[in-house]
């Protein structure tokens, strides 16, 4: 049964000065212009709301936007929030191992960098500076998988001393469902891939990569999606299901990694939603870097 109208405000009342008194309240839904529009659903539906009621303690300390975006303190560098979702993983006119086309369903929000992981934000955490194209903001790369691995649990640690992590969260790489859907959500899911003012790729990049941020972003604010490095995820690489599944991760072990996204290197076709590289944990290229993920424990 839905609660009296007047009792459903008063308690949306409540909330909001609860939220205000810790510190932190969401701005009104005009403030929500611009994001996609399921994601602005989710934002003004009751998931969205009891999302923001349960995580205020945190969105609070790390004084979070109306998006729920925020900037990671360790390293001064934004967060874009990726509500949970479903759609289609895969192109059933790109290669075979983008096939079968796969439907996921993600039940839980989370964040990515709105950047790629940079040079001068590798070298805070890491204490090294492993690129071959030099440049403060430039993408790292040139990083083995477990490097990119090792970056993540140090930050983990380092925002769980400062108790800056939500509860159940940590910060490690993208799973391959979370970064394609995350580069999907509010494009036609047949969208183009990387064009000369989203990416740098083969037609324009000069064969180098390039700073973060030059281009125009993704509809969820995201820069260099496609082109510049290729970004680490999680899973291993493998052959899809080809069902519904929840929460995806790939197969339980495998020879390789996955890499998403495309390169400076690459021609357009390597730069599509659907893409996807692998290469050994160990491998280390000019071509690949990463992307920071806050996102449920996947070991919770």
């Amino acid at each position: 049964m839905n609660p009296p109208r007047g009792l459903a405000a008063l308690s949306s009342v409540l909330l909001g000065t609860m939220l205000a008194v810790s510190g932190w309240a969401a701005e009104p839904g005009d403030a929500l212009q611009g994001l996609p529009a399921t994601v602005r659903a989710w934002h003004e539906g009751p998931d969205g709301r009891g999302f923001r009621e349960t995580q205020a303690e945190f969105l609070r300390s790390v004084r979070a936007d109306s998006h729920l975006g925020f900037n990671l303190q360790s390293l001064s560098a934004p967060l874009v929030f990726v509500p949970p979702g479903r759609f289609t993983m895969g192109d059933e006119n790109g290669e075979d191992d983008e096939l079968p086309l796969t439907h996921v369903v993600l039940t839980h929000g989370f964040w990515l960098g709105k950047y790629e992981v940079t040079q001068d934000e590798w070298r805070e955490v890491m204490r090294l500076s492993p690129s071959h194209y030099k440049g403060p903001r430039r993408p790292v790369e040139f990083i083995t998988w477990k490097a990119a691995v090792e970056f993540c649990q140090r930050l983990t640690q380092l925002e769980r001393s400062a108790g800056r992590l939500p509860r159940g969260y940590v910060y490690r790489l993208p799973t391959e469902a979370e970064w394609e859907y995350a580069c999907r959500l509010g494009v036609d899911q047949r969208a183009p891939s990387v064009l000369p003012d989203t990416g740098w790729y083969a037609e324009n990049a000069k064969q180098a990569t390039h700073p973060v941020g030059e281009k125009s972003p993704n509809a969820l604010g995201m820069y260099d999606v496609f082109g510049n490095v290729s970004e680490w995820c999680g899973d291993w690489y493998g052959k899809y299901p080809g069902r519904t599944v929840t929460d995806y991760t790939g197969p339980s072990d495998g020879d390789f990694r996955v890499a998403r996204g495309g390169c400076s290197f690459d021609i357009t076709y390597g730069c599509r939603p659907a893409y996807r590289t692998g290469a050994e944990v160990i491998v280390r290229s000019a071509g690949i870097g990463m992307r920071i993920a806050l996102a449920w424990d996947l070991d919770h």
